[in-house]
């Protein structure tokens, strides 16, 4: 589990990732609120996805100083919309790679698919059958 603490203007922002069942999360939190959380299949999406993150508060923080201390809940709902912004312009660029290994996977067998059909015999065909 990875944590991160980010302090700015007297505001707390606190980040995590860790496993989560099968996958990865990647969350931040205002005190006790969720105001971001990501989740991932593959742990070095989430690396990738936790080091971008990281840049994008210090960032953020830089570019958009809270001015009033009443304003933390609406900065926090600024700062969560960036995020997921953010993340999802992440996830359109990790899919894309996903998209090309798959359909070079798939392509790749559907080629050799031909081509051992070729030797197949008409009785060595089976149908798929629903199970009761």
């Amino acid at each position: 589990m990875k944590t991160m603490n980010y302090r700015f203007a007297g505001v707390t922002f606190k980040g995590y990732m860790r496993s989560a069942g099968q996958g990865f999360e990647v969350c931040v939190y205002h005190g006790k609120k969720n105001i971001f959380t990501g989740n991932f299949v593959h742990k070095t999406d989430a690396m990738k996805w936790w080091t971008t993150m990281n840049k994008e508060i210090r960032s953020f923080t830089r570019t958009y100083w809270i001015g009033n201390k009443n304003a933390t809940t609406w900065y926090a709902t600024f700062f969560s919309n960036h995020l997921y912004k953010c993340y999802y312009k992440f996830l359109d660029k990790v899919f894309v790679k996903h998209t090309k290994t798959y359909n070079h996977a798939v392509t790749k067998n559907v080629r050799k698919y031909n081509t051992l059909r070729k030797v197949w015999t008409r009785t060595g065909r089976h149908a798929l059958n629903r199970a009761a």
